[in-house]
């Protein structure tokens, strides 16, 4: 069972930041949730640190959601920071869809 974990830290003079912790998966299954959760985040924060950890199972529609997400975010001016415990496969996924592995 995935387990999604949000932490914020308001700050007035920085816009304040969240870190979000996703582990097991982030699939279709759950995608959904995480989506209004980070989305609901997102609006109050300037910067955001995504820890994805041991994730067994990632599809290409989250990957889709974090590309996006990401683009769109740091268009904006956002700080947006990504940190992966992945499998083998996991990986593989997210390198053949353009998703940059370079954290």
């Amino acid at each position: 069972m995935s387990e999604i974990k949000i932490q914020l830290r308001k700050n007035k003079k920085t816009g304040g930041n969240a870190t979000i912790t996703v582990e097991d998966e982030l699939t279709l299954d759950n995608l959904q949730e995480f989506r209004d959760k980070v989305m609901e985040v997102a609006e109050t924060v300037q910067a955001m640190n995504f820890y994805l950890l041991n994730l067994n199972a990632i599809d290409i529609a989250a990957i889709q959601f974090l590309v996006a997400f990401h683009k769109h975010y740091a268009a904006e001016g956002k700080l947006i920071d990504f940190h992966y415990e992945l499998t083998d496969d996991a990986k593989s996924l997210l390198a053949k869809s353009g998703f940059n592995l370079t954290n």
